[in-house]
C-alpha cells in the first residue's frame, strides 16, 4: 500500500498530513482563552477541554512511537506529565512531541514500514497502517471533537475554516 504523504525510500519521509493537522489542533487550541473553556466537558463522563489537549500532546504522539519501536515503557511516566501539564505550552509541546514521530519514521525502510506488529498482544496490522489509520486518524477525530468541544462551550464564531484549514472565518483566502 502507497501513501501520498510519504516520499521515495531512501530520503527523509514527508508529512504533510501531520502536519496540516498539528497546525489545524494548535489554531483551535488558541481558542481556549479562558478557564470556563479549559473546564468545560461535553457530558460529565468525557475529558474536559484541558484533558483533550493534554491527551493530544502526550499520548498520541507516544501510540505512534509505540507503533515504531514497540517500547511499552513510553507509557510509564504519561500520568505524572499528563498532570503536570499547561495548556499554554500546548503549541511547543505538540510540536516537539511530534517532530520526534517524524524524525523516528524518516529513516525507516518500506520494508519497516510494510511489517506486520502486534500492539497490546492483540491487534495486527502493518507499521504504515497502524501509523495512518491509528495515529494521525486519531489526531483527525480528536481534532473534531476540540472543535465542537469549543462550540459548545461558547465559542460560537467558530466556523468550518476553523476546522479544516486551521485559520479563522474571516481570515480565509
Amino acid at each position: 500500500m502507497s501513501f501520498s504523504f510519504l516520499s521515495c525510500a531512501h530520503s527523509p519521509r514527508s508529512f504533510p498530513l501531520s502536519t496540516k493537522e498539528v497546525g489545524i489542533l494548535k489554531h483551535l487550541a488558541s481558542k481556549t482563552t479562558t478557564t470556563d473553556i479549559l473546564e468545560y466537558r461535553l457530558t460529565p463522563a468525557q475529558r474536559s477541554t484541558k484533558e483533550l489537549l493534554t491527551y493530544l500532546a502526550h499520548s498520541s504522539w507516544r501510540q505512534a512511537e509505540l507503533v515504531i519501536t514497540g517500547d511499552m515503557s513510553l507509557f510509564a511516566d504519561l500520568d505524572a506529565v499528563m498532570q503536570a501539564f499547561d495548556p499554554a505550552t500546548f503549541d511547543a509541546t505538540i510540536d516537539a512531541n511530534w517532530n520526534h514521530v517524524k524524525w523516528l519514521i524518516q529513516w525507516l525502510s518500506d520494508t519497516q514500514l510494510n511489517e506486520t506488529v502486534t500492539l497490546f498482544g492483540r491487534f495486527s496490522n502493518t507499521r504504515i497502517n497502524f501509523l495512518v489509520e491509528w495515529c494521525f486518524g486519531q489526531l483527525m477525530a480528536y481534532k473534531m471533537q476540540l472543535f465542537l468541544q469549543l462550540k459548545q462551550a461558547g465559542r460560537s464564531e467558530l466556523a468550518t475554516p476553523n476546522l479544516w484549514m486551521g485559520v479563522d472565518k474571516a481570515d480565509q483566502s
